[in-house]
């Protein structure tokens, strides 16, 4: 109702279960778009 809020992490680990990612690849993606994430969703405030 405010606007954008963030990903539905849940999603996002189903997505990494099929893609098979485990361990330090797994921490690393989540890392990668939690940066991409919020950036976004810096981007869709600001309009």
């Amino acid at each position: 109702m405010n606007g954008p809020t963030g990903l539905d992490y849940s999603v996002l680990h189903r997505e990494l279960d099929d893609l098979g990612l485990s361990g330090d690849e797994r921490q690393q993606t989540k890392a990668d778009i939690r940066v991409m994430e919020q950036e976004a969703l810096t981007v869709m405030r600001s309009n």
